[in-house]
């Protein structure tokens, strides 16, 4: 079983105000624009698109920071770097590692409103 990240559900609360309705609500947003922007960062990282790549990394970095998701942040930022310097080679490594932490930040985040079904939506990477 994939460990969870450690949130802190303070700072996540008193973020939303303590509401826990606004918290669910946001978490579902970040469900739909993670897959959203994940399948983008695919399309891009296969199109060799080192600016679209940065900016779907650039996206999912500032949303799962608002969860404290230390480890998805730093995935995503890697890959928000590569794109910027147009050094895509072995990105493939980073996707399959940021989707690994969207996992289990998923795991965590479910009390608050459970993941899709059918998961995160996205092309795997290990092809890249």
């Amino acid at each position: 079983l994939m460990p969870r990240p450690s949130l802190n559900e303070d700072k996540m609360l008193a973020r939303v105000g303590g509401n826990r309705q606004t918290l669910r609500g946001l978490v579902e947003v970040l469900y739909q624009d993670c897959n959203t922007q994940m399948a983008e960062l695919d399309a891009a990282l296969r199109a060799g698109d080192g600016p679209r790549v940065q900016a779907a990394a650039h996206t999912i970095k500032r949303m799962v920071g608002f969860f404290e998701a230390r480890a998805a942040v730093d995935a995503a930022a890697r890959l928000e770097r590569a794109g910027e310097r147009g050094q895509l080679a072995g990105t493939g490594h980073a996707f399959a590692e940021l989707a690994r932490e969207l996992e289990s930040l998923a795991a965590a985040l479910a009390p608050y409103a459970p993941a899709p079904e059918e998961g995160w939506q996205y092309g795997r990477g290990e092809t890249i």
